[in-house]
């Protein structure tokens, strides 16, 4: 995924914010474990469509999620799709996510 020349500091912040939500949405927490209670059990890809997730100057909204099979040496994933306002956005969620995050881009900070 790239980030547009035309993005602002405060857009890619705003974004930063977006990506790490929609991951405590979608999957269950490893800290979770440690504290007694169960986990929550991750959210299937298509029960994201319609998620708000509050972010500073407003909210994001999930407008689809598509589950991506498996192609090669690619492991599946949920292709989720949104906005915050006016700024479009588009994630890859793997569905064998390891509880990792790992975030390229965003030069300038």
């Amino acid at each position: 995924m790239t980030t547009g020349a035309g993005f602002g500091p405060r857009a890619r912040v705003v974004f930063a914010l977006l990506v790490s939500s929609l991951l405590v949405l979608g999957v269950a927490l490893p800290a979770q474990a440690g504290s007694g209670q169960p986990a929550p059990a991750p959210l299937p890809c298509g029960q994201l469509v319609g998620q708000s997730v509050s972010v500073q100057g407003g909210s994001a909204q999930v407008t689809t999620a598509t589950t991506v099979a498996a192609a090669g040496t690619a492991s599946g994933s949920c292709e989720v799709a949104g906005a915050i306002g006016g700024i479009h956005f588009t994630l890859r969620l793997p569905s064998d996510w390891n509880g990792r995050y790992f975030q390229t881009g965003c030069g300038g900070f």
